[in-house]
């Protein structure tokens, strides 16, 4: 598990025209609802962008996504408000995004976090795009797809030895 921790990437560069197929997105989701959830609310819910026609629209009207043009998907993760989530509840979609990141990690799937908590612009055109219902409040959009350089999936080591203290801070 470990391994897989520290090989992952923001990968921004993927292959053009690569398909990742919907059972693969499901079994992402699947390892995103596996996440730790607050009073176990399990407050998300997804929707997973594989259409090239949305992806081209989505790219022309948000700046952001536009980097991402050649990614095969996104998977946007939602707070559904309808489930009266409790106040952590963005805590248990960042895990929630975290634990899709790593599973695709594992599968060799490139992935990028973008964020969209609060983003004034992104998410009202993001939402008018997909027809989201203002019962859910965007949180985050995943990039998906094949990396396009061989050296995606690199391990870095990142020192910690000025970050940690023990006991007392």
């Amino acid at each position: 598990m470990l391994d897989i921790i520290y090989k992952r990437r923001s990968v921004r560069e993927y292959q053009p025209n690569c398909v990742i197929a919907k059972e693969v997105y499901l079994e992402l989701i699947k390892a995103g609802v596996m996440a730790p959830s607050a009073r176990n609310g399990q407050p998300w819910s997804f929707i997973c962008v594989d259409d090239s026609e949305i992806i081209k629209e989505l790219a022309e009207k948000v700046p952001m996504v536009n980097r991402f043009r050649d990614a095969s998907g996104f998977i946007l993760v939602l707070l559904d408000l309808t489930k009266n989530p409790c106040p952590l509840a963005h805590q248990d979609l960042a895990a929630a995004t975290q634990n899709i990141m790593l599973a695709a990690t594992a599968m060799n799937i490139g992935t990028c976090w973008i964020g969209l908590k609060d983003t004034v612009g992104r998410i009202e055109v993001i939402k008018e795009v997909l027809n989201i219902s203002d019962d859910y409040e965007l949180f985050s959009m995943i990039a998906v797809g094949m990396p396009k350089n061989d050296d995606a999936f690199h391990q870095v080591d990142r020192p910690i030895d000025e970050l940690v203290k023990f006991n007392r801070g």
